[in-house]
């Protein structure tokens, strides 16, 4: 009897350390520690440390060093404005130090300006550009559509119900009264229209807001100029066919239901009520 109760009571031990041990062993953290650098070797305090996947993070003190809670096989991520993100899987090692690479910020960017095209961190005039991958995505109709709410200032509205119509644009608000406020548009350097060139062939929209940006243009720039650069082949590149479309069906959600000459002949509006009450 003694035996038999002696081995429940080991196995239900024996059952009871397999159920503990996993969480045990898996559920071990360690003390991760270790400094951050720029690519000068000075130390970069404020540097976000987070564990990847999860809430646990810290940042970086004064002199680039951190202290975090971390199980061997996690990810930690380290992130800081004007760096690049970097991510290191631990492995089990208990000291990390990084070496923050710094983040291209696109001043090297052409932009095309009235007299040709310049570099974008040596643009000092009020200029706007905006490339084909940040183009509005969607039922484009026209070229204002694709950086519509994109441009600070650009106001770009529809002038009436008709889905076919083209954009209204106001740059510089309302400068005359009678005549038009819309801007210059010129498609890689010709006047044109905003449905001039199909909105899947522009490779960048540019938009000179001051006037030094279009003085060049003289009294034809007065509400600003768009600058449209469509797509062109390039030397060396590789022949490559692309093919969009979009479809989409209207239908009215409600219609009214109105009284037509009949309706009146069999008094059914207040119309022959209010006559028969005249005559009457």
């Amino acid at each position: 009897m003694k035996s038999i109760q002696s081995r429940k009571t080991r196995m239900f031990c024996y059952v009871l350390f397999l159920l503990i041990f996993p969480f045990t062993v898996f559920g071990q953290s360690s003390r991760i520690s270790g400094t951050v650098y720029d690519a000068d070797g000075v130390t970069l305090p404020g540097v976000t440390v987070m564990v990847v996947g999860t809430t646990n993070g810290t940042t970086t003190d004064i002199d680039g060093k951190y202290t975090i809670n971390a199980n061997a096989e996690d990810v930690l991520q380290f992130s800081y404005i004007g760096f690049k993100t970097q991510e290191i899987q631990l492995s089990g090692k208990t000291t990390v130090d990084v070496t923050m690479a710094v983040e291209t910020i696109g001043i090297d960017e052409v932009v095309a300006i009235g007299y040709g095209t310049q570099r974008k961190g040596e643009v000092t005039s009020a200029i706007a550009s905006v490339k084909s991958e940040d183009f509005t995505v969607g039922k484009i109709g026209d070229a204002a559509e694709l950086v519509k709410g994109k441009i600070a200032g650009l106001s770009i509205t529809k002038t009436s119900g008709d889905p076919n119509a083209t954009s209204s644009i106001m740059l510089r608000g309302i400068t005359t009264i009678m005549g038009s406020v819309e801007p210059l548009v010129l498609v890689d350097g010709i006047e044109g229209s905003l449905t001039t060139v199909a909105p899947e062939n522009i490779e960048s929209i540019d938009v000179l807001k001051d006037a030094s940006a279009a003085a060049i243009y003289g009294t034809r720039g007065a509400n600003g100029v768009i600058l449209i650069s469509t797509k062109s082949g390039k030397r060396g590149s590789y022949s490559s066919a692309t093919y969009s479309s979009y479809a989409s069906i209207s239908d009215w959600y409600k219609t009214a239901d109105f009284m037509d000459t009949h309706d009146v002949i069999y008094g059914r509006t207040i119309f022959l009520t209010m006559v028969t009450i005249l005559i009457g």
